[in-house]
């Protein structure tokens, strides 16, 4: 299981200020006192590498003469830079400013570690924040979205990148990857280097790419765990929180005036979202659902002026931190999703979130329009939606939540004909009711680590609205 951060680049650090005069003068000696550092730093590894010729068996810092020269530097009192490591930006290092190796990075105090990709400070309680990080990418998991996005995949559990013969391994919530997550809920910044490869195989180079902001994808971490054979994590593919739809339902999307209870919505007072739903709000005080037999949901949207903590909005706030979702590898039907807790009956446990997609239809029906999941061939990706007619009211195509490149853990859940989850239709964003968001709640109270499953029936036609 890796510890998966989301690193957005801040805004500042796109369109900088201009800075008053005494503090870009103050710049001006950072920035040579930085040149200088550097300089002192690249005679230093020359010497040694001289001297290295003459006298090799002389094996210091793992024979690493770069460590070595960073090291000497350190000892001999001329870290010029930076002695104490610090969170945010480090005066005199300008954003694009490049480093011939690692130990470089410390001697001008951007990166403290030799080794390790995240670097980390303890405040004066104890707590540690994540001071910089080394997106070095050799984890499969790192990758870039956009140029101000950057996915890191923590630290440790990884034999393959260390030529250890350990055994491949769950990373744990500590050092580094605790300060990430302390750094995520106080909302510091970190400081994002990044490990590109030269023309040359052999050599690397690395860029200050500036401040980060450590967010996540979910508001809890779900981690992924396998017990049955030796296969790392899941097959890859593209987390997204949010249900992506195609083109044309924006053009479509209705914009209507929501309601205007600023204490949140009750049954005791007029709202208009209340009275979409029959006048009865849709979950009770525990945000369970009260009436099943509702085939949409009307949740309060955008133009609400109740709060997140709203009774009307319980499936807009992501996957329920309570239950503590966790992947898992079964033996007969791959990976799974089950919940370290206890699942009330009616609650509301994640969204089946992915691409909707429009399916034609063949011979074959809309199945094979859709990726099957490699190890259940009966149980493609798609969640379907609506059947979308023809001018002769045939049947011609089809709407469908297709979560087979992107998704969240959702695209986890197993068919079974005897499920325990059951699919409600929300609407809170849109008003078109062909596309609701596909909900999932406990069709029965569900006791801790047992498998969480879905009747798909893709035959079935959902939501004839």
């Amino acid at each position: 299981m890796a510890i998966v951060k989301i690193l957005e680049k801040q805004a500042a650090n796109r369109f900088p200020p201009k800075k008053p005069r005494a503090e870009a003068d103050r710049d001006g000696t950072s920035r040579t006192n930085v040149e200088e550092a550097l300089q002192a730093y690249r005679d230093t590894l020359t010497q040694i590498l001289k001297e290295r010729d003459v006298k090799w068996e002389k094996k210091t810092c793992w024979n690493r003469p770069d460590i070595e020269a960073a090291m000497r530097l350190r000892r001999q009192g001329k870290r010029f830079f930076m002695m104490k490591k610090r969170i945010g930006r480090i005066p005199g290092i300008r954003v694009g400013d490049g480093f011939q190796n690692r130990a470089a990075l410390t001697v001008v105090g951007l990166h403290c570690q030799f080794r390790k990709g995240i670097d980390y400070i303890k405040n004066s309680n104890g707590k540690i924040y994540a001071t910089s990080i080394v997106n070095s990418a050799r984890y499969d998991h790192d990758s870039v979205e956009s140029p101000d996005t950057l996915i890191y995949s923590g630290e440790g559990g990884n034999p393959g990148v260390t030529d250890s013969e350990k055994r491949l391994e769950d990373q744990k919530l500590e050092r580094g990857n605790l300060a990430l997550r302390n750094s995520m809920e106080a909302k510091s910044h970190v400081r994002v280097v990044r490990c590109f490869k030269c023309l040359s195989a052999s050599s690397t180079a690395y860029f200050y790419d500036g401040l980060y902001n450590v967010t996540g994808k979910e508001k809890t971490p779900i981690r992924a765990v396998n017990k049955v054979d030796s296969d790392e994590s899941p097959p890859s593919f593209n987390y997204i929180s949010d249900t992506i739809y195609p083109d044309f339902v924006k053009s479509t999307e209705t914009r209507q005036t929501g309601c205007d209870c600023k204490d949140g919505c009750s049954e005791s007072k007029p709202c208009p979202c209340i009275m979409k739903n029959k006048g009865v709000l849709p979950y009770n005080d525990k945000g369970r659902r009260t009436n099943r037999s509702s085939s949409i949901v009307y949740e309060c949207g955008a133009g609400c002026k109740c709060s997140s903590s709203c009774k009307n909005r319980v499936s807009q706030r992501g996957v329920c931190s309570t239950f503590k979702l966790e992947v898992f590898k079964t033996r007969s039907k791959a990976w799974g999703v089950r919940s370290l807790a206890w699942i009330p009956r009616d609650s509301f446990v994640c969204e089946y979130v992915g691409e909707v997609v429009v399916l034609e239809y063949n011979n074959n029906g809309f199945q094979d329009a859709c990726e099957q999941r490699p190890e259940q061939k009966q149980q493609p990706f798609c969640f379907p939606l609506m059947l979308l007619s023809s001018s002769g009211g045939e049947k011609s195509s089809r709407l469908a939540v297709d979560a087979a490149k992107r998704g969240n853990v959702g695209r986890f859940v197993n068919h079974s004909p005897s499920p325990n989850l059951y699919v409600q239709r929300v609407l809170f964003d849109h008003g078109d009711p062909r596309m609701p968001h596909m909900m999932l709640f406990a069709k029965k109270d569900i006791r801790p680590c047992q498998e969480l499953t879905l009747d798909f029936n893709c035959n079935v036609v959902a939501n004839q609205a």
